[in-house]
């Protein structure tokens, strides 16, 4: 295998430390713009919960990318946009 690069282990760092505030940032968008109130307790159970399996979607997902660097652009975009999205549901208006 001579085009070989073994990256997984760039590719896990990245998806452990970005894939994560991705999860964070999904998890306060369905908090925000969810049916109900962010204090009703069951919708409150809902979010806490739903980060673990949308970061370990993440985590998993990384190795489907060819180069670390498509992979780096994506999930730093997906940051970048979910974080953007999530200062304007909660002062935006």
């Amino acid at each position: 295998m001579e085009g070989y690069k073994p990256q997984w282990w760039v590719k896990s760092l990245c998806a452990v430390f970005l894939g994560l505030p991705i999860a964070v940032a999904i998890a306060g968008l369905i908090a925000l713009w969810g049916p109900g109130d962010v204090v009703v307790d069951d919708k409150s159970q809902f979010v806490m919960w739903l980060i673990t399996p949308v970061w370990l979607t993440l985590v998993s997902l990384v190795y489907l990318f060819i180069s670390v660097r498509r992979m780096l652009s994506l999930y730093l975009g997906l940051n970048l946009v979910l974080f953007t999205l999530l200062w304007v549901a909660r002062f935006g208006g």
